[in-house]
């Protein structure tokens, strides 16, 4: 009786173990599916006029105290980022960047999620633009 106890827990420690597994690998290909863009590339198409809507994820403090040129701020940590986001054309290349890359990629899941097909986020988010020698624009807008 103690055998099929034991054997019964261990079956469902693998069944767990096995789900969470899943799960994790499940989120980092989502993950992975999200284009990356570089800095220069980013750049290129500024100074070029693409139309590309560039959304910086960071706080409205950071972002105000310097941000990409042409950015426009939606807070991660808003409670309305669902609905600020949905407000983003669907016709445009949606840029996402924050600090490092971690938020952005996860709203560039979410809005393909929802349907939006052009959407990067910036490698190395603001600071990688930054230690390349890039233009920041200070203040809000």
């Amino acid at each position: 009786m103690k055998s099929l106890t034991n054997y019964k827990m261990r079956q469902g420690s693998f069944f767990a173990f096995s789900i969470l597994l899943l799960i994790s690998c499940n989120s980092y290909s989502l993950r992975h599916d999200v284009r990356e863009i570089t800095a220069k590339k980013l750049y290129n198409l500024i100074i070029k006029n693409e139309p590309i809507v560039i959304v910086d994820l960071r706080t409205n403090k950071e972002f105000s105290e310097g941000h990409i040129p042409l950015a426009i701020n939606i807070d991660y940590y808003s409670h309305q980022l669902d609905a600020l986001l949905s407000n983003l054309p669907k016709d445009k290349t949606i840029i996402c960047y924050c600090s490092h890359g971690l938020r952005s990629k996860n709203v560039a899941m979410k809005l393909k999620s929802k349907g939006y097909m052009k959407v990067m986020s910036l490698y190395g988010g603001l600071s990688d633009w930054i230690k390349r020698g890039y233009p920041i624009e200070k203040g809000q807008d």
